[in-house]
């Protein structure tokens, strides 16, 4: 990619700031807040391991995998 014009690591730099961009852009979408005991869903309860890994959360893991699947 380095075309001879640019400084020693000038590449490297921009595809860690492309790297970093895309990270926060991902941060800014998880869920956030406090999470639901019950998945809107199907009303099923939701683990607390799940409510404590993901703050926001109001799905089961079944309920989010045939959301995110359609």
């Amino acid at each position: 990619m380095s075309n001879g014009w640019t400084r020693d690591g000038a590449t490297h730099d921009q595809i860690a700031a492309a790297v970093d961009s895309a990270v926060q852009s991902a941060r800014a979408q998880l869920p956030k807040g406090k999470s639901l005991t019950n998945c809107v869903g199907c009303g099923i309860v939701i683990p607390e391991s799940r409510r404590i890994a993901l703050p926001g959360v109001c799905h089961c893991v079944a309920c989010q995998n045939s959301i995110e699947s359609k």
